[in-house]
């Protein structure tokens, strides 16, 4: 079946990140936090931190553990998140199910602003 679609997943790909997309360990960059409303599994709607990583194709939801793990580890305000480096791994939550853990995040330190370039006046 070479070249052909394979996997339901592969038919029906998720725009969310799912703990099948890790397969071990990994770092990311925080692009940006994005409030959505998104429809839950009984129907009705709620209010969902969204992230979006540099470089990737799925943006992930975060569920409260998630959020309030990252609110420890980068503070409350989740408008200071974006550029900060995260480490996700596969786990497994205390109901059973697949889930993505935050193992650790940083933000990196904020760079000075640049210098402007000298210039000197020179009159003919």
């Amino acid at each position: 079946m070479s070249g052909r679609l394979s996997r339901v997943s592969e038919l029906y790909p998720s725009k969310w990140l799912s703990p099948a997309d890790i397969q071990r360990p990994v770092m990311v960059t925080i692009l940006s936090v994005d409030i959505e409303e998104l429809r839950q599994a009984d129907g009705s709607r709620a209010n969902k931190l969204v992230l979006t990583f540099r470089n990737a194709h799925k943006r992930m939801v975060l569920n409260q553990t998630q959020a309030k793990r990252l609110a420890d580890l980068l503070g409350d305000e989740f408008g200071g998140w974006p550029e900060a480096r995260v480490k996700l791994a596969p786990s497994r939550a205390s109901n059973g199910k697949d889930t993505i853990a935050v193992l650790e995040a940083q933000r990196l330190p904020e760079q000075p602003p640049a210098e402007p370039a000298a210039t000197t006046d020179q009159a003919a």
